[in-house]
């Protein structure tokens, strides 16, 4: 193979280095053409072409500069260029580990070094196992601080749930609150338990990780939602009456933060304050004075009109709970729509759960190997198999069985081990009646859905189920949903949300009692005060009215009142 010569190689035959860096033309004796310092190749190329031409094929040079060789083009390193920040990259890093749950190894997997390592090291990070276990812990406390200052003061409604995988029980705990026109939900507190969920265990991570680590005060909590556990029910009544019992500690901090205000106050302007309160007394208590010698006929009538007083107390005394009453330092519980309305279709389904089963068996023999041509051929796709707490996969399991019931009868035909011949006729009753609760359980699944909100949607499902009259599954679901819709309906700030919902409470509307009423305008005042003025949630209602139309279509068409 003949070595490519460059014509830098050439034409140094013809140069020769002399004293003092110097370098001379030898492609001809006595030639006095001398470069200084440095070697310039395409100078002395140059030079031989216009003084010494005759040389040039003698040291196989190009006799211009058109016929030399073109030279070869380097490779191209590929080496991009990233606009970022440190800030970013830093943030990117925390957010692989925490939004993407990536785990605390990720830093030394190799695909991670190679893509990743680059940005590391032009913003002078040094990631690893360790300092992303420090970064992480750091970043979370200063999360941590800017939650609870944006959360200070807010009205809050807590969200709290607990969920089991692969042996890790944990339990969850967010924050939904009003900030610039719209809701705003936050994460509190994700804690792995490594002890029985029980109902003190609960409130006391409640108030160590949530209310105290967030500082949050008994009057900002509006309402606690939760799942229809017993545990967790119980948890807010132990919640309750750890605030109760606290609340003269909480009433003391007050006390004493008044105190302190009042010792940077002059004495003259102590004396000020209390001569200002005595003259208001004196004049109150003249206009007491003057209103009794005025009026002494009506004496009886007062007394009679507090009498009557008293017994109302009496019978709101007796009429709410200590759960249901609602006062400043009180937490009213939620219980949850999607919980409860899954328990309501629950009370049905058991009774059917053998036909459930039986069909679930067939579904799990589609598995199997013998099967998988026919699937492959027919491009059919398995039916899904029902887990244990989730009916909604039941709905989706029926759901692919009658989508591809043309298929599975061919199935048969060929296998006859294959026969859902007897329970294509539950397969169309499941589906149907199920179908309204699927897409109400998914509605209230969304990340905020107001009470009155869940409310619409539970009377139109419950409309479309009275609509199936043929189907006598939809009624025992219809009647289950009725029976468990009062667990729901029954707190004051449901009853609230209804009152200003234009489209339950209008002039001629009977869907609220006027004892409801009364509970709504209590609650309703205090959560004014508490929310400082944000009165654009109340315009939104407005937008509301549309929507009220639709539901007065929905009224011939299902045979539901939802209008009175």
């Amino acid at each position: 193979m003949e070595q490519y010569v460059t014509l830098k190689w050439k034409i140094e035959v013809a140069i020769e280095a002399i004293d003092n860096n110097k370098f001379q033309c030898i492609a001809v004796p006595n030639c006095d053409y001398v470069q200084k310092g440095k070697v310039y190749h395409g100078n002395f190329i140059r030079h031989v072409r216009v003084n010494h031409p005759d040389k040039l094929e003698v040291l196989g040079l190009p006799l211009s500069e058109k016929d030399e060789e073109p030279k070869p083009k380097r490779k191209k390193t590929g080496k991009l260029t990233v606009e970022t920040t440190v800030k970013d990259v830093l943030l990117g890093t925390l957010q692989l580990t925490t939004s993407n749950a990536l785990p605390l190894s990720y830093p030394e997997w190799v695909g991670i070094k190679t893509l990743v390592g680059p940005l590391w090291k032009a913003a002078n990070l040094s990631i690893n196992r360790k300092s992303l276990t420090e970064l992480t812990v750091k970043a979370s406390v200063l999360a941590r601080e800017l939650l609870a200052a944006e959360i200070k003061g807010r009205p809050l409604h807590l969200k709290m749930d607990s969920a089991s995988r692969r042996s890790h029980h944990s339990f969850a705990v967010n924050a939904a609150f009003y900030k610039d026109g719209q809701i705003v939900t936050r994460s509190l507190v994700i804690k792995e338990m490594i002890i029985s969920q029980t109902a003190s265990n609960l409130c006391q991570t409640m108030v160590e990780e949530v209310i105290q680590k967030f500082g949050i005060l008994p009057e900002q909590i509006l309402t606690i939602a939760h799942d229809n556990g017993a545990n967790m029910v119980a948890s807010v009544t132990s919640l309750r009456r750890y605030i109760k019992e606290s609340s003269p500690n909480l009433l003391t901090k007050e006390l004493k933060a008044i105190d302190e205000v009042i010792a940077t106050l002059s004495d003259r302007r102590l004396a000020d304050m209390f001569e200002v309160d005595a003259a208001n007394d004196e004049i109150i208590a003249a206009q007491d004075d003057e209103e009794i010698e005025e009026e002494p006929h009506k004496e009886n009538e007062q007394e009679n009109h507090e009498d009557n007083t008293e017994q109302d107390d009496n019978d709101e005394d007796v009429r709410y709970s200590d759960d249901e009453a609602y006062d400043v330092l009180s937490i009213t519980s939620t219980r949850c729509a999607a919980h409860t309305c899954q328990l309501a279709v629950w009370d049905v389904l058991k009774k059917y759960s053998k036909r459930i089963e039986n069909i679930k068996k067939l579904c799990q023999k589609t598995r199997l190997v013998k099967y998988r041509t026919s699937f492959a051929t027919h491009k059919a796709h398995l039916p899904p198999i029902p887990g244990q707490t989730r009916w909604n996969s039941v709905y989706l399991m029926v759901k692919a069985l009658r989508e591809q019931k043309s298929f599975f009868l061919m199935l048969q035909s060929e296998f006859d081990e294959m026969n859902f011949s007897k329970h294509w006729a539950s397969i169309e009753l499941l589906c149907e009646a199920l179908e309204p609760l699927f897409f109400l359980t998914v509605m209230l699944q969304k990340e905020h859905v107001p009470l009155s909100e869940f409310y619409t949607e539970w009377l139109i499902c419950q409309a479309k189920l009275n609509s199936l009259t043929t189907n006598h599954l939809a009624k025992k679901l219809l009647n289950a949903m009725e029976k468990r819709l009062h667990k729901l309906t029954e707190t004051p700030q449901f009853k609230a949300c209804l009152y200003i919902d234009p489209r339950f409470n209008y002039i001629g509307s009977n869907r609220m009692s006027l004892a409801d009423k009364e509970i709504a305008q209590k609650n309703d005042s205090i959560s004014w005060n508490i929310g400082k003025g944000d009165v654009q949630v109340i315009t939104k209602c407005l937008g509301w009215l549309l929507q009220y139309y639709r539901l007065r279509q929905l009224k011939s068409l299902l045979n539901v009142h939802l209008v009175d």
